[in-house]
């Protein structure tokens, strides 16, 4: 599982959550549907994830509310397949008494994202 050093942005204005890897660039996008709202993943040109959006994130993640976004730290993770990726995300906060800590599963295929 690839683990590297992450910058996280809260937007509460915009309700936006964004959890990127620092030494990454998206060149790629894919939106992803949920129950609870919109996720896009973001893929750098060597076709690993860069980074995870989340549109509407207080309904994810209603804590968010209460929280001061310049406080927040996150850890990201991934584990690719051969046809997925599970995408591991922590967020933490001194505002929190424990770590917000889930994971998404989506769809993956490196070669078509690099041939993009």
């Amino acid at each position: 599982m690839e683990k590297e050093n992450v910058s996280v942005e809260y937007d509460k204005e915009e309700d936006m959550l964004y959890i990127g890897r620092d030494s990454s660039h998206s060149q790629f996008s894919v939106d992803i549907e949920l129950p609870q709202g919109e996720v896009v993943i973001d893929y750098a040109s060597d076709g690993r994830i860069a980074g995870i959006e989340f549109l509407n994130a207080s309904n994810m993640l209603p804590i968010l509310k209460s929280v001061e976004p310049s406080n927040l730290k996150a850890k990201l993770s991934v584990q690719y397949g051969a046809q997925w990726a599970q995408i591991y995300f922590e967020i933490r906060s001194p505002q929190l008494q424990q770590p917000i800590m889930n994971s998404i599963i989506s769809p993956y295929n490196k070669k078509k994202i690099i041939e993009h």
